[in-house]
């Protein structure tokens, strides 16, 4: 079923550790709200790498790979999510940690779900998967569905180790973070112009 495992396991942790918007997406997070938000934003990045391997081994990422349209929507979807994204973290407001007002109620379940989310409508992993996970499988024994999920697990393995990781490291900074306006604002501005960014290069190309 899986050919080549120690190539593919080296080849996709240079794919998880190259940055990009999962990367941005959960040290913004750590960094932001802290350790525990950042867990659970891999933990969403997460669930969204599990739902492309469950396409790809069930074939629809292919089906939609050759279908211009339904590939298209999907990027100007996934793209425009992300602008959602640069606009709500641009929009956030500044409150120092030691402010006497109230501070705003930030919801886990909402930090789980935009990672799901900004994963899920990223069509470009979908298309990673289906050319880069085929060329550790050998077609032509039976299981070759399962081998694609026991990949996709692996993959998933590896992206919550490194983000997890990642997600320690960042929380460091948290407490500077949220007692400097300054930083805070420079945090803002940086993530809501790469989330932009991101946006626009998946919608267009």
């Amino acid at each position: 079923m899986i050919v080549n495992l120690n190539m593919f396991m080296a080849s996709s942790l240079v794919f998880v550790l190259v940055p990009g918007l999962d990367t941005i997406f959960v040290v913004n997070k750590s960094i932001s709200q802290g350790r525990k938000a950042g867990i659970v934003a891999t933990l969403g990045i997460a669930t969204g790498v599990l739902f492309h391997t469950v396409l790809g081994g069930l074939g629809v990422a292919i089906l939609i790979a050759k279908s211009p349209m339904l590939l298209a929507g999907l990027k100007y979807l996934g793209g425009s999510y992300l602008i959602f994204l640069a606009v709500k973290t641009w929009k956030a407001p500044v409150l120092l940690a030691n402010s006497s007002g109230p501070r705003p109620q930030r919801s886990l379940k909402k930090v789980f779900m935009s990672g799901v989310f900004a994963n899920i409508l990223n069509p470009k992993v979908a298309l990673f998967f289906i050319s880069f996970f085929p060329q550790f499988i050998n077609f032509n024994e039976q299981g070759a569905t399962l081998g694609f999920f026991q990949l996709g697990l692996i993959y998933t393995a590896l992206t919550v180790s490194w983000y997890s990781c990642l997600t320690f490291f960042a929380s460091i900074f948290t407490e500077s973070i949220q007692t400097n306006m300054k930083k805070q604002m420079i945090l803002k501005g940086t993530s809501a112009f790469f989330f932009a960014a991101l946006g626009v290069n998946i919608a267009v190309f």
